[in-house]
């Protein structure tokens, strides 16, 4: 291959992962943008330092989130509005110490009058195929005056590659199978920016995450 010709390769190369990265961090901020399923590697590369815009913006977003400190545990956890307690939802939230990095957990709860002895969830983003999401513990069950709960809440970065695809989605369809049945729902528009918000403090105070 001619000189010329192996330059016009590394040129086009070029030009073609650094869209591709582009469109992937525009995603996971405030900008939605479309993200196929990927290989991930054995080596992390997390997403960079926020710029200092963005650290503008998410020292505004902080007070948009509930924080609430456990005291006896020196725990600060920071979420979304708390009458999400009382249905079904899906959202990020973070725990942060006085010391060392905060972390980012993700919770799926199903609120209903019925048990679904959920197992396992099906997620489809956009146009791409569903993907299955396997607890890694137990999923927690209760109920009180004839409803009943039940809530997968886990570390966010153990399904970081999904979270990856839905944060820079536009729309998600979220389904909870259980041995007792099947409870369908969509994250939208307004929840998806929730999540986002979330992450985005997440990054503002301290936290890394795999761009994989």
């Amino acid at each position: 291959m001619s000189l010329f010709a192996t330059l016009a390769v590394l040129f086009f190369g070029f030009i073609f992962l650094t869209a591709v990265g582009a469109g992937f961090l525009s995603g996971l901020s405030h900008r939605p943008a479309t993200v196929k399923n990927t290989t991930t590697t054995a080596a992390t590369h997390n997403l960079p330092a926020l710029t200092e815009t963005e650290i503008e913006q998410a020292r505004n977003l902080v007070t948009g989130l509930n924080s609430q400190t456990d005291d006896i545990e020196g725990t600060t956890w920071y979420s979304p509005d708390p009458a999400h307690n009382y249905k079904t939802a899906v959202y990020l939230y973070i725990g942060q110490k006085q010391t060392g990095q905060p972390w980012l957990r993700w919770k799926i709860r199903y609120y209903g009058k019925d048990w679904l002895f959920i197992r396992r969830y099906r997620v489809k983003i956009d146009d791409a195929e569903a993907v299955t999401v396997l607890p890694t513990g137990e999923i927690k069950r209760d109920n009180s005056g004839g409803s009943v709960w039940e809530t997968f809440d886990e570390l966010a970065d153990k399904h970081a590659h999904v979270l990856n695809q839905i944060l820079a989605g536009k729309t998600t369809h979220l389904r909870m199978e259980g041995s007792e049945g099947n409870k369908d729902i969509e994250v939208g528009p307004e929840q998806l920016e929730e999540m986002r918000e979330a992450f985005f403090v997440f990054r503002y105070v301290g936290g890394t995450w795999p761009a994989d």
